[in-house]
């Protein structure tokens, strides 16, 4: 109990103190979280060094960064003093406001195929709503995205589309194109995007069901289970008991069963 009143007064200091820095010269107060790599093809450094810039950004900018060492302490206390990267937009609105931040950026790079896009999103903690939004399209070296990271901040800032950027193209638009490429790894991010209606796709039971089929046709045993509960829920689909422990049990667990079979008994 008295462990909680503590960091409850300290988180009253910190809250405090940036109410001060707002009051004294007006700037926004940002929690700049971390950098996104959904190829995971950046090592943990590089993702801190591009997220300290995009810091360094901001601030040249007018906005006032909450410090990331503070942001990681925080994320420290609500994993049990692990430390977990918080890429979720519900855990980055949670945090931001008890660091009494104004706003929260989340940025993320994608790739696709030779090409990364670099998107960032600026949303405003008091109402839980996206502010402002930026992208920009280049090579996957780190300088290239370095470059991308520059313009996706100055297009967010200006209001304006990324050169060779369509206006609104969405995440699932674009992972939806790289399928069409031949990138069959996509197909299970574009089924849960239209399971949760994120990433830019309205929810839709229906086309969730359909490019899960897609992926565990591909051997993917996360959209064979995916796949399964659509079934079980009747999730654009008719509820099937039969059809949904059938695509519960993974082509490997069969595998494993007609092994066990196979073994002589005693």
């Amino acid at each position: 109990m008295r462990a909680r009143q503590t960091l409850a007064w300290v988180v009253g200091l910190v809250a405090g103190a940036w109410s001060g820095t707002r009051a004294e010269d007006g700037k926004a107060i940002v929690a700049v979280f971390e950098i996104q790599d959904k190829g995971n093809k950046m090592s943990g450094a590089q993702r801190e060094q591009l997220t300290d810039y995009l810091g360094s950004l901001l601030t040249q900018n007018g906005y006032a960064v909450v410090p990331r060492a503070q942001l990681r302490e925080r994320l420290r206390d609500e994993k049990q003093g692990s430390y977990r990267a918080c890429f979720d937009e519900s855990c980055q609105i949670e945090l931001g406001r008890e660091l009494a931040a104004q706003k929260s950026l989340a940025s993320q790079v994608l790739r696709f195929g030779k090409s990364c896009k670099v998107t960032v999103n600026l949303y405003d903690l008091l109402r839980a709503t996206s502010e402002k939004a930026g992208t920009h399209s280049g090579g996957c070296a780190p300088e290239d995205i370095v470059t991308s990271l520059e313009r996706a901040v100055e297009n967010m800032l200006q209001g304006t589309a990324a050169p060779g950027d369509a206006v609104g193209k969405s995440e699932v638009e674009e992972r939806v194109a790289a399928y069409q490429r031949g990138e069959k790894e996509h197909a299970f991010d574009i089924g849960m995007a239209y399971l949760k209606g994120e990433r830019g796709a309205k929810q839709s039971f229906v086309l969730a069901r359909e490019w899960f089929a897609k992926a565990a046709a591909h051997g993917d045993v996360e959209a064979f289970v995916e796949l399964g509960d659509r079934y079980a829920w009747a999730q654009g689909t008719r509820r099937n008991p039969a059809e949904a422990i059938d695509r519960l049990v993974t082509p490997q667990d069969r595998e494993d069963k007609a092994y066990l079979r196979s073994l002589p008994r005693k």
